[in-house]
């Protein structure tokens, strides 16, 4: 199917991510409902109906379902309606103002969530108006709780109606963005999603505050454990494919004595080491710590908590081992939340469809799979069989750094950059889940 996407389409996708981006979807905001409502609108404008599912504290979720009549063989889009919290934070453009700045878009999401929010829900409008045929079903799940541990967004949809939750592979997450590495066009798409704990380190003694800070110590290089997962190792393929030869050589003689962390660091580039390393570390972040008096209010015992990005494979119960060894005896170790990692260990057609899609639309793209946190969306549709992938594409200049600005202060993207996105992944999903138009 050719041409599937005219500037038309692009434009009312533009208008419907402005108004989702000017929407505070943060958490304890209502924000999340208010653009649950949004998308049910415009689906039912096109003739699309959708259930509402609702969750604890007020939350609201959204399941709509293009059918071909066959719910076994469709494709699952699952996107969080949240974002992470602007307050507090010195933006140069008001956060939720959905401005355009020199050609830029800026806000919350624009880089991920809400850019694929909105590439999705005209998937059915712009199947509608080139009259095509569906093939396979196309389910369309809007999450609340995206960046929390999903229990009130996803996990609460397969509670109460895991008959609705029918597919045989899902889309959700980041990838498909392209990193520039020695003047090459490498395009990573997500197949292993990084599991993530929560983790409270307590002080009890009545010196806590000093073991406290002995303790944090430990983590201050942010690398818990180096175990390279399978797909860091594939990654690491392609990667010394495109190095220049001398370098490539050495990178390889380290690889195979497993000096795996070593041979990351005669990386140049900033960006395609930083994704190496999330595939070869189990990763810790101080989120923050709390004693005495804090904006957030008394805390009589001092306290931190720890985000830890844990690799496929690893039990909660021996990261906590080794966290304890690491931390003094009199500081106590606590589990607030687990999100398990997910691998997909064989690749389903559905990868090998996305893969020859870029390369359609990038003939000079190096495509390659990879691994990073995708929220609580795989590990939940892991308990239903469904493997997922992460593919969010858009064109990015050399040197944009992604990793370094999706989710955070000032997030913006290129207008440019969102349209070649727009049509890669609006033509990628449409000529899976559809056959070519019928007449007219």
């Amino acid at each position: 199917m050719q041409n599937l996407v005219l500037e038309r389409d692009f434009q009312e996708f533009i208008y419907h991510l402005q108004y989702l981006l000017k929407i505070d979807s943060s958490p304890k905001t209502g924000g999340q409902a208010s653009i649950v409502r949004y998308v049910a609108g415009v689906l039912s404008a096109e003739g699309v109906q959708s259930r509402q599912i609702r969750g604890p504290d007020g939350s609201l979720n959204l399941v709509a379902r293009v059918s071909a009549n066959k719910p076994d063989d469709g494709l699952i889009i699952a996107l969080p309606s949240d974002v992470p919290v602007t307050s507090g934070q010195n933006w140069t453009h008001p956060p939720f103002s959905g401005v355009t700045v020199d050609d830029e878009l800026w806000g919350p999401g624009v880089l991920d969530s809400k850019r694929a929010l909105a590439m999705s829900i005209m998937l059915p409008i712009i199947a509608k108006r080139r009259r095509l045929k569906p093939l396979r079903d196309l389910l369309l799940l809007v999450t609340a709780d995206g960046n929390g541990s999903g229990q009130a967004g996803i996990h609460e949809i397969i509670r109460q109606r895991p008959d609705l939750v029918k597919g045989t592979v899902a889309l959700c997450g980041q990838g498909g963005h392209n990193v520039f590495m020695n003047e090459r066009n490498l395009v990573p798409i997500r197949s292993t999603s990084m599991g993530l704990m929560v983790i409270k380190l307590k002080a009890s003694s009545e010196n806590g505050i000093f073991s406290l800070a002995r303790a944090l110590l430990q983590f201050e290089d942010g690398e818990l454990q180096a175990r390279m997962c399978a797909v860091g190792l594939e990654f690491l393929s392609t990667v010394k494919s495109i190095l220049p030869k001398p370098l490539a050589i050495s990178m390889f003689g380290l690889t195979v004595f497993g000096m795996h962390s070593f041979a990351l660091k005669t990386l140049d580039d900033g960006e395609v080491k930083n994704l190496a390393m999330l595939m070869n570390n189990d990763m810790v972040k101080i989120q923050g710590v709390y004693a005495g008096t804090t904006p957030g209010g008394f805390h009589p015992e001092p306290h931190a908590i720890l985000a830890v990005q844990v690799l496929p494979g690893r039990s909660a119960q021996d990261v906590v081992q080794q966290i304890s060894k690491l931390v003094q005896e009199d500081i106590a170790v606590e589990v607030l939340n687990e999100i398990p990692g997910v691998e997909v260990k064989t690749p389903h057609p559905f990868f090998h469809h996305l893969k020859e899609s870029v390369k359609k639309a990038q003939s000079d793209a190096i495509v390659t799979q990879y691994g990073a946190f995708a929220g609580p969306e795989p590990h939940a549709l892991a308990t239903l069989d469904i493997p997922t992938y992460g593919f969010n594409p858009i064109k990015l200049p050399s040197g944009f750094n992604y990793q370094g600005r999706a989710g955070n202060v000032d997030e913006s993207a290129p207008i440019e950059g969102i349209q070649e996105g727009f049509k890669l992944y609006t033509e990628a999903v449409l000529n899976w889940c559809y056959t070519s138009h019928q007449g007219g």
